[in-house]
């Protein structure tokens, strides 16, 4: 069997066994649903020019750490405190020299209270 195959194979299986009618909107609970229910107002906010050229968020607990374009640094760290964005540090330095980074990503890892950063250089 070539792949095209397996992919119907696993598209039906999924279609067949994956729609189960105990799982619609019918046997939801109302009252339980309706007590998590919360009313949210949102407001637009300036952006600070640090704040442009951002690739890549990766927010953690109160923390935001951002992957910006422009910057040294592959990554800026911002916390949270009420309605703004308090800058923190800058680390990862870009480079080809030594404790410098051409490349990186950073993976959160909640289960284990783990960041990882990953070197591509």
């Amino acid at each position: 069997m070539n792949r095209l195959h397996i992919l119907i194979i696993l598209a039906v299986f999924t279609l067949m066994f994956g729609c189960n009618e105990a799982e619609h909107a019918d046997g939801i609970d109302s009252e339980k649903w309706n007590k998590n229910a919360y009313n949210l107002a949102g407001q637009l906010l300036d952006a600070d020019t640090s704040l442009l050229n951002v690739m890549g968020i990766l927010p953690v607990g109160d923390y935001l750490f951002l992957k910006q374009k422009t910057r040294k640094h592959e990554y800026s760290i911002y916390q949270r405190k009420g309605d703004s964005l308090v800058f923190v540090e800058h680390f990862l330095r870009k480079g080809n020299g030594p404790s410098e980074v051409n490349s990186v990503r950073l993976y959160n890892f909640p289960e284990f209270e783990s960041l990882v950063a990953v070197a591509f250089n």
